[in-house]
């Protein structure tokens, strides 16, 4: 029997950034979720940011006020946020760091205008969705916002770049793509691309450079072009993630196996 050949299917797609880091991640994950279209399960930490990006864009909306949003945590945890933790004190301090985000719960230093925003755009030549967590304006122009359950550092300006650094400069570039976006949908750039660390309490705030928008774009190409001629699908097994961060990992056969 040849072997099926995706790329046709593939070609039609309609791409996003997470779409195209999770092949990176493991392409056998990508294959059961964008070909096979198989359902998963939510984990612990996936269910946890969703529910915490939730209560924010419910403030945001106006549906839930600043002083209402610790009891709506509080309450409302245990029923949202799903799946296995690592462990106990993982658990512990994605609770206690959430909760302290909304004691007092301080607002971005923005004016708001959109939340939660559905965007389709094209970029190099690719269709695209996304979704921007909050889209604002400061003085110097339109502000895209990330919130980020990750505790990233801000830049830490040495000559050579720290770990910190490298990893800031990759989630970067999601910002730097949806930043094409925003030109297409507002009619300019953003002034500056931010993420809200919330489990930190730290707002991460860079200027926008049109170049990281070419890098973006250019990474992007790249990488679809690979899923186009990939055949094999082959897992990525590593511990962690498998354990804690597939929606499959119940239902794998690879990471059965593994286990």
């Amino acid at each position: 029997m040849p072997e099926p050949d995706y790329a046709p299917f593939i070609r039609d797609m309609t791409w996003s950034w997470s779409r195209v880091r999770s092949f990176r991640d493991c392409p056998y994950r990508w294959f059961l979720r964008y070909i096979k279209e198989r359902p998963g399960t939510e984990n612990f930490f996936s269910s946890y940011g969703s529910f915490v990006h939730g209560l924010m864009d419910a403030y945001y909306k106006g549906a839930i006020p600043a002083k209402d949003l610790r009891s709506a945590y509080t309450t409302r945890f245990r029923q949202e946020v799903r799946g296995r933790p690592p462990n106990q004190k993982v658990f512990s301090r994605y609770f206690k760091d959430g909760l302290a985000a909304f004691s007092p719960f301080a607002p971005l230093p923005f004016t708001k205008i959109d939340t939660e925003k559905e965007v389709s755009f094209t970029a190099g030549g690719l269709p695209m969705r996304g979704f921007l967590d909050y889209i604002g304006e400061s003085k110097d122009g339109l502000v895209i916002v990330d919130h980020k359950s990750r505790t990233l550092k801000p830049r830490s300006g040495r000559r050579k770049p720290t770990r910190s650094d490298l990893e800031l400069d990759e989630y970067m570039m999601q910002l730097a793509l949806y930043a094409e976006a925003v030109r297409q949908t507002y009619g300019e750039y953003p002034a500056e691309l931010c993420f809200n660390c919330f489990r930190s309490g730290v707002l991460i705030r860079e200027p926008y450079r049109k170049e990281l928008t070419d890098a973006a774009v250019f990474q992007i190409r790249n990488e679809v072009e690979a899923i186009e001629r990939e055949r094999d699908f082959s897992p990525s097994l590593e511990w962690f993630k498998c354990g804690y961060l597939c929606e499959y990992n119940n239902s794998c056969e690879y990471f059965d196996l593994f286990r």
